[in-house]
């Protein structure tokens, strides 16, 4: 798997975890293209808000409207961004390494500019997570003295970093995960006294990084996710088997394992996100039509049993090396073409309209044209983008999920060139 798949497959999870349900047919798709670089690092702060972050001199840049569209950001250290961690929509963090030097860098105005906080030599920075506004752990390895784990926590929003030892013959970090402001985990390995075996662990803090145990684990995580201080999941390897996925329901000190992955040739398993106990997803790779491509798995019983929701992803991302991100949304096709001719560029009214869970959103289009098609609260702010593609000319109709808005007014606007127009909506639930 490159990392560009990496990047897709992140913002495919921001978007399942914005709990976008809907009785239209879901799937995957490409939503945009931010550059033409490979791209390394996401994270959104909410369904509308990200970052990403790409592998030349660097690349940032951010989004307001789900990913649709991306605007270049300024600033940042000259290393490629291996992780970022975004606290919410305007406070966030990036790290990573280029040759021997890693590097930290901090936004606080959504990622429009990033602030160099760290540029050290021999750090090799893997992962971050920030716990609050001020607070941030970071990980990776140093090279010298060579393998062994590094752990930098800030209390102060990055003007002053402490180096944590968390255990002896720790040799890597690779992934650093927080739920809340007080647990979270490290992945990596370590070598007991006496061996030369690299072994995985897993380490666990429950008062914020004070102080960390150390979980000897049987198979190495390749990723992990977890939805509160006790529940998580896991995919591991051990020998030769195949891919297995585990699961703790304590925190980590015991992982049972409760299915397999039976694909062929899997080149390694990159992210996972489970967004309750029983729906999860997991991205990586398999042997598909000849060379290792990329595979999305899902799970609606908490990990028993996997379907494989997409594979191959499409021709043109086959080498993953071009940019573009994929979203869960409404698939090609999902939004109905009516029967009757279009008269004009127009934008119908809803209905039902009062409406509570679901409304029918109809509009016109003359000529072939880009149609910008969203959802807005009472202060004027975006809150579900409906279309943004090129239409055919014709008449169409979509049904639109309310379920993740409080009752309110909102309006619905289409925009298409010089024509606008506007509807007002009444959700009550």
């Amino acid at each position: 798997m490159t990392t560009a798949m990496r990047l897709w497959f992140w913002v495919a999870l921001c978007h399942l975890a914005a709990g976008v349900a809907c009785a239209q047919t879901y799937g995957w798709r490409v939503i945009a293209r931010p550059t033409t670089q490979a791209l390394t690092a996401i994270d959104f702060a909410d369904s509308l808000h990200g970052v990403v972050g790409g592998s030349s001199a660097p690349v940032y840049r951010y989004t307001s409207d789900g990913g649709y569209s991306w605007t270049a950001a300024s600033g940042g250290l000259q290393f490629i961004p291996r992780a970022i961690s975004m606290v919410n929509q305007q406070v966030g963090w990036a790290a990573g390494y280029s040759g021997s030097f890693g590097g930290i860098v901090r936004t606080s105005d959504h990622g429009t500019t990033w602030v160099d906080q760290r540029l050290t030599l021999g750090q090799l920075y893997n992962s971050t997570s920030g716990q609050s506004v001020v607070r941030n752990t970071t990980v990776g390895d140093k090279t010298s003295p060579r393998d062994t784990g590094l752990v930098l926590q800030t209390t102060n929003a990055g003007t002053t970093w402490i180096e944590r030892t968390l255990g002896d013959s720790i040799t890597s970090f690779r992934k650093v995960l927080f739920v809340d402001s007080l647990h979270g985990w490290i992945t990596g390995g370590y070598r007991p006294a006496g061996t030369v075996e690299t072994r995985p662990m897993l380490v666990r803090t429950v008062d914020g990084g004070i102080t960390w145990g150390v979980i000897p684990l049987a198979a190495g995580l390749s990723t992990f996710s977890f939805i509160d201080s006790l529940r998580g999941w896991g995919v591991g390897r051990h020998g030769s088997t195949y891919p297995m996925i585990l699961r703790t329901t304590d925190g980590g000190t015991v992982w049972d394992t409760i299915a397999l992955i039976l694909d062929p040739g899997d080149p390694g398993y990159l992210a996972s996100s489970f967004v309750d106990s029983l729906n999860g997803w997991i991205f990586g790779g398999t042997f598909y039509q000849g060379s290792s491509r990329g595979v999305i798995y899902r799970t609606s019983d908490g990990g028993v049993s996997w379907d494989r929701e997409s594979i191959g992803l499409s021709g043109d991302l086959e080498d993953g090396l071009d940019g573009r991100v994929l979203s869960y949304g409404p698939v090609t096709g999902a939004t109905e073409k009516l029967p009757e001719p279009p008269t004009q560029f127009a934008l119908r009214q809803n209905y039902p309209n009062p409406f509570n869970g679901t409304t029918n959103i109809e509009f016109e289009v003359v000529r072939r044209s880009f149609i910008d098609l969203g959802v807005f609260d009472a202060a004027g702010r975006l809150v579900m983008t409906l279309a943004r593609r090129l239409h055919e000319p014709g008449v169409y109709r979509m049904q639109m999920s309310a379920s993740t808005l409080p009752s309110g007014v909102y309006y619905l606007r289409m925009v298409s060139g010089s024509f606008t127009a506007t509807k007002q909506m009444l959700l009550l639930k």
